[in-house]
């Protein structure tokens, strides 16, 4: 086989990585000194790699030295194809959510196609577009990342990140309960993952027409729910910010809501799925436990709930009957849950001491 060097396959672009392999066989080759067109050189082995700044054709030659001390040059042309990513925006800092960004194509290349990835992942509209010049809506306090994919008809790619471009000033928080039904009254506790530094004042909608409202970020809330129904409770936090734009201070207030509701139930209201079926509990009340007998029906769990929703017991069964211990309960009225092989069964226990 004749001296020669294959390239890595195309498209070649700017900013990729082509690789030069030397293919010679017909001698032993024992140095090699490549030329890549731009200036650049590489020497002292079969394989070379190399990264073209600039668009262009490019005449790339090998100089090769044998083991007899003879010397060969081997070249090929190679056309790259040039394409940069980059972009600017109109606005990138706003002291207050929320704050619409207008972003400006600056990339090169020829008949581009755009992939944009604007780094919130909490927004009302989705945060990616593939327009040109695309706007965005910010709708929450943050440092945002943008990420601008470019491609071409080459099959070229450029890839530009802007780290911490876009900031847009005020509180920002998440906030969870702990439970999510129940039977009145109901007592729910609120937990935050709010930044004080960041937030002044909290105020929590319960969504049964009451709220509270503090200064002290960050502390778990406590609500009781006297009511049945269901509710959506949901958190606003409010920040007194300096505009360095305006020079004045403004009063930034976002609120977040969950994606869970809380179900609260009247226990006057229960009733079973199947009030005539054939599940037995005795004795009901009882001091120290309760049997639950289901016929030729296979129990397959039971759950015990108190007044408030908190789960205080739970078996896996499978079995036409079971015992479950409450001797260590304080008195008061319980729900237990039974999920048969083919239904779901609730009643109302009483523990008497």
């Amino acid at each position: 086989m004749a001296a020669g060097f294959t390239i890595s396959p195309a498209p070649w672009c700017t900013s990729s990585t082509i690789t030069f392999t030397d293919t010679t066989t017909e001698k032993t080759v024992i140095d090699w000194l490549w030329y890549f067109g731009d200036d650049s050189t590489f020497s002292g082995a079969a394989i070379a790699t190399h990264t073209y700044l600039n668009s262009g054709t490019y005449v790339v030659s090998c100089k090769l030295t044998y083991s007899d001390n003879s010397t060969d040059s081997i070249s090929q042309e190679i056309t790259v194809f040039g394409i940069y990513a980059d972009f600017t925006a109109e606005n990138t800092y706003k002291a207050c959510p929320e704050m619409r960004c207008k972003f400006s194509d600056a990339s090169i290349g020829d008949s581009l196609m755009y992939q944009w990835n604007f780094g919130d992942t909490l927004q009302y509209e989705t945060n990616i577009s593939t327009d040109k010049d695309p706007s965005h809506l910010y709708a929450f306090a943050g440092h945002y990342d943008v990420t601008l994919i470019v491609s071409d008809k080459n099959g070229c790619s450029d890839t530009m990140v802007k780290e911490n471009y876009i900031h847009v000033g005020g509180p920002y928080g998440k906030f969870y309960f702990d439970t999510l039904s129940g039977y009145i009254p109901l007592k729910v506790f609120f937990s935050f993952d709010v930044d004080p530094a960041n937030t002044d004042t909290l105020l929590l909608f319960y969504g049964d027409g009451t709220h509270d409202m503090t200064t002290f970020i960050g502390a778990p809330i406590a609500h009781t729910y006297i009511k049945p129904g269901k509710y959506a409770p949901y958190m606003c936090l409010i920040k007194w910010d300096y505009d360095s734009l305006s020079h004045q201070i403004e009063k930034c207030m976002t609120c977040f809501r969950s994606t869970d509701s809380i179900v609260i139930h009247n226990i006057n209201d229960i009733r079973s799925i199947n009030q005539e079926g054939k599940l037995q509990i005795y004795p009901n009340p009882s001091q120290h436990q309760f049997i639950f007998n289901n016929g030729q029906e296979l129990i397959k769990e039971v759950a015990l709930y108190d007044v408030i929703g908190k789960k205080v017991r739970y078996l896996t069964v499978n079995a036409f009957s079971t015992i479950v211990d409450v001797s260590d309960l304080p008195n008061g009225i319980y729900v237990v849950k039974i999920n048969t092989a083919s239904e779901v069964l609730v009643r109302k226990v009483q523990v008497v001491k």
